[in-house]
């Protein structure tokens, strides 16, 4: 949906304030602050007087869910009740333009309308459209309630910091949130699955992390709300320093053989992968890795004279694995 805006339709943000899923968990939209009057684009001709919260899911073809209406109520409640606007009510809105209501058009719309009350679309599907009376009625108990802050409300993202590398720490912070008295949970994934034992704030990474994306499952909880789980992930696939092996040998007059072999620290799932320089002599040649391995030959054509050569080898490394070099010498007979 943010590609869509953003990329699509040339706008400096996704539309929607708010959205909410079918399992009631929200999210903010249009970045500025989800406690401020942040303008969105969600309804044309009406964006300056309302806030837009979207509901994942075609409704036309199902119904939404009671958790999707709680969710969609609780974010109402937070937003009408400091104006004390009347959830089952109405209100007077002068139109800045839509495709149903000329600009500078006075339109009675209900305090919590869908979207085809201001312009002419099917939004938000027929079954969710049906479904707005039971809103604004779980709305106005919510208000009636007195309920102060009846969703966890995220004003700064979970997010994880340090470098996803073998031997590094990572951390993650849960962000800022409103209500202050939450409690918070981690839970670290490998490849977006649990890693068993990782369920504090930070993570040692080790090489069984090799090549696989870090991330945090942070959970935001408190009693009568329901909860906000985000998953901030680290930047990048886990990355290491590879170890490297030389054999140089010459079991032929005039011809030598050097064996590199890479590998990755002990445990790691994957081998390192791309291109080799080979340099013997003032004779450099490139080889690319199978399965960790090269075995360069020096002297086929043109044999090697006796004497000592210098061997120099050089992995420019890949996307998971760091360069390494390595010098050793051979004796040619």
């Amino acid at each position: 949906m943010y590609a869509y805006h953003t990329k699509s339709l040339g706008w400096s943000d996704i539309g929607y304030n708010f959205l909410v899923d079918r399992f009631g968990r929200c999210w903010v939209g249009r970045a500025g602050g989800a406690g401020r009057l942040v303008r969105g684009s969600h309804t044309l001709g009406f964006n300056a007087e309302s806030t837009g919260i979207s509901a994942i899911g075609n409704y036309d073809t199902q119904r939404p869910s009671s958790a999707m209406l709680g969710a969609i109520a609780a974010i109402a409640a937070w937003k009408v009740a400091p104006f004390e606007r009347d959830p089952v009510g109405s209100i007077r809105v002068e139109s800045e333009g839509s495709d149903k209501f000329a600009r500078g058009q006075d339109v009675a719309l209900p305090v919590i309308d869908g979207h085809r009350d201001t312009n002419d679309t099917a939004c938000p599907g027929r079954y969710l459209y049906e479904a707005l009376p039971e809103v604004r009625r779980r709305t106005q108990e919510l208000v009636a309630a007195g309920t102060p802050a009846p969703i966890i409300v995220v004003e700064e993202a979970a997010s994880v910091t340090g470098e996803p590398r073998v031997g590094n720490t990572l951390s993650a912070s849960p962000g800022r949130f409103t209500p202050s008295d939450v409690s918070v949970t981690y839970q670290w994934l490998r490849a977006g699955q649990p890693i068993v034992g990782a369920s504090v704030q930070s993570y040692p990474v080790t090489p069984q992390d090799v090549g696989a994306v870090l991330s945090c499952l942070v959970t935001l909880n408190r009693a009568g709300l329901s909860p906000v789980v985000q998953t901030p992930s680290a930047t990048g696939p886990t990355i290491a320093a590879p170890t490297l092996r030389v054999i140089a040998s010459n079991n032929q007059k005039g011809i030598a053989k050097i064996r590199v072999k890479l590998a990755g620290p002990p445990g790691a799932p994957v081998v390192p992968t791309g291109v080799v320089a080979v340099t013997l002599g003032k004779r450099t040649t490139k080889f690319a890795l199978l399965d960790g391995v090269v075995v360069a030959k020096f002297g086929g054509r043109r044999r090697l004279r006796a004497g000592t050569y210098a061997v120099g080898v050089v992995y420019a490394g890949d996307d998971i694995f760091t360069e390494a070099t390595r010098n050793t010498t051979l004796r040619i007979a």
